[in-house]
């Protein structure tokens, strides 16, 4: 498997990190979605995992102004392809 990794802007990518966020941190985790999405988005840098061949997105994280590394999801099928050192 391969992937590719970019950094994109929350307006423009929203859509795609909700829902790998969604699938790991909402619906696995059970963490309600009040929580899980806060102010921090729109001002956080993003990064996106998208699997080369079906285009998917399979994961994300976010990095805040303080340095702060955080939301890390990979989706579950994913998880043994290493694909978190990606980010």
């Amino acid at each position: 498997m391969s992937f590719s990794i970019c950094r994109v802007n929350w307006e423009l990518a929203e859509d795609l990190l909700r829902s790998v966020r969604e699938k790991v941190f909402v619906c696995e985790w059970r963490i309600p979605p009040t929580i899980e999405f806060d102010q921090h988005d729109k001002k956080a840098v993003h990064l996106l995992v998208c699997d080369d061949i079906s285009q998917e997105p399979v994961a994300t994280g976010r990095i805040l102004a303080s340095g702060e590394i955080s939301r890390i999801a990979v989706i579950k099928g994913h998880r043994n392809a290493c694909v978190e050192k990606l980010i």
